[in-house]
C-alpha cells in the first residue's frame, strides 16, 4: 500500500513541475523495420497481446505514432487480408493480421509493409510496457502480497524523518496516512481505491497531499496500478491532477532475487482538474532501472530492522535512489538520495508505523 502511494505522490509531482511529453528517442522506419526486429529475435520473455504492441510502438516512435489513443478498426479487409487496425490520426496506421504486424501510411510511403510476427517483439516489448497478465515470477519475500495489502478496510500510517544536506541543510518530519477504501471502477476498469495522504515538511518544503491510488490483484499476488486521482498543496499552491497508466504498472521489481535488475518504463498522461493557472493534459514517459542489491539489516531511531535494498536509477533523474524496505511489508525503513559520487542528498528514515492498529 506506502510503496505503491508514495510512487503516486512522486509521479504527481513529476508531472506538475516537469511534464516531459516525450519518452524514447525516435527512430527511423528503416530501424523499425531492422534493427527493432533483429534485436527482437531473441527468445521472447512472454506472449504479447496486439494492443501491447501498439502500446509499445507509440512509447517508443512517438514521432510516428503520436500518444493521443488510437482509433480502434477491428477486422478491417485490406489486399485479401482481414486487419486489427489502429488509426493514429495522422495519415500512419498500424495493424496485425495472422499474427503478423504490419505499417501503412506517411511512414511507408503508403505501401503496406510487413515487420515480421508479433511475438518476434515480446522481449522489446515487455522490457517498455510492463505486459502482465502471464506469469510474472513469485514475490521475493520484500512486499507484502497484493490481497493482503489491498483488503478493504486495511489501514496504516508511516511517520518519517526528513534530512536534507545539500543544497542547503533542512530537516522536518512527515506522515504518511492511509484507509483502503472500496471496490470501484477506475477508467472502465475494477479497482481498489486507496486513500493516502501525506502531511508535515518534506524536502525541506510544507505539504499536504492527498492521493487516490487505484490498485488491483494482479497474478501471483503482484499489485497493477491504472492510475491515481492527487490534491496537493505544495508551498502554498493547490492542484487537483488525474493520472492515468498506459499501460498499468506492475510491481514486478519485487520479484528480483539478489543481484539482479529490471528496467520498467512508466507511460502516463495527467490532466488537472483546479490548477491556479492554465496547465494543458500532459503525456510523459520515463525509465526507472531497479537493482535489488542486498538483504541487510539497519538500524533508524533505535529500532532494528530486517530489509531489502534496493537501488533505483531514472533516465529523468541525476540522482540516484536507495530504498530499505521492511522485508515481508514493503515500508521504506530508510530512503536516501545520493549524486553520482555517492554523496547523501537527502534522507528520510522511518520513525514509527502502525499496519491496522498494530506496531511495526
Amino acid at each position: 500500500m506506502l510503496q505503491a502511494t508514495k510512487a503516486a505522490l512522486a509521479l504527481a509531482a513529476t508531472m506538475t513541475l516537469a511534464a516531459c511529453g516525450g519518452g524514447a528517442a525516435d527512430g527511423s522506419p528503416q530501424a523499425l523495420a531492422d534493427g527493432e526486429v533483429k534485436r527482437a529475435r531473441a527468445l521472447a520473455a512472454q506472449a504479447i497481446s496486439n494492443d501491447q504492441l501498439f502500446q509499445w510502438a507509440q512509447i517508443t516512435y512517438p514521432s510516428l505514432f503520436g500518444s493521443a489513443p488510437p482509433a480502434v478498426i477491428p477486422n478491417y479487409p485490406f489486399e485479401g487480408k482481414l486487419f486489427d487496425v489502429r488509426d493514429f490520426g495522422n495519415g500512419n496506421y498500424l495493424g496485425v493480421s495472422n499474427g503478423r504486424a504490419y505499417g501503412y501510411g506517411v511512414f511507408t510511403n503508403n505501401q503496406l509493409t510487413d515487420y515480421g510476427a508479433v511475438q518476434d517483439f515480446a522481449s522489446q516489448v515487455c522490457s517498455r510496457v510492463n505486459c502482465g497478465g502471464g506469469s510474472t515470477g513469485a514475490l521475493n519475500g520484500c512486499m507484502m502480497p497484493a490481497s493482503e495489502a489491498l483488503r478493504v478496510g486495511n489501514r496504516y500510517e508511516a511517520v518519517y524523518t526528513n534530512t536534507v544536506f545539500s543544497p542547503s541543510t533542512s530537516s522536518g518530519e512527515y506522515t504518511i496516512s492511509g484507509l483502503v477504501e472500496a471496490a470501484v471502477a477506475f477508467e472502465g476498469q475494477a479497482a481498489l481505491r486507496v486513500n493516502s495522504r501525506v502531511t508535515g515538511n518534506q524536502s525541506g518544503q510544507a505539504m499536504d497531499s492527498t492521493v487516490l491510488a487505484y490498485e488491483q490483484i494482479a497474478d501471483n499476488e503482484l499489485t497493477r496500478s491504472l492510475g491515481s486521482e492527487a490534491q496537493i498543496s505544495f508551498s502554498g499552491a493547490n492542484l487537483t491532477s488525474r493520472t492515468v497508466f498506459s499501460p498499468p504498472v506492475l510491481n514486478n521489481e519485487f520479484t528480483l532475487q539478489i543481484g539482479q535488475s529490471l528496467t520498467k518504463t512508466l507511460a502516463a498522461t495527467t490532466t488537472y482538474i483546479n490548477a491556479p493557472f492554465p496547465f494543458p493534459p500532459s503525456s510523459g514517459s520515463s525509465s526507472t532501472t531497479y537493482t535489488y542489491e542486498a538483504r541487510e539489516s539497519i538500524t533508524v531511531h533505535g529500532r532494528s530492522f530486517e530489509t531489502c535494498r534496493y537501488r533505483q536509477t531514472t533516465d529523468a533523474s541525476v540522482a540516484v535512489e536507495y530504498v530499505w524496505y521492511v522485508v515481508g511489508r514493503g515500508i521504506p525503513a530508510r530512503e536516501e538520495s545520493r549524486n553520482a559520487a555517492g554523496t547523501v542528498l537527502e534522507r528520510s528514515e522511518l520513525k514509527s508505523a502502525t499496519i491496522n492498529g498494530v506496531a511495526l
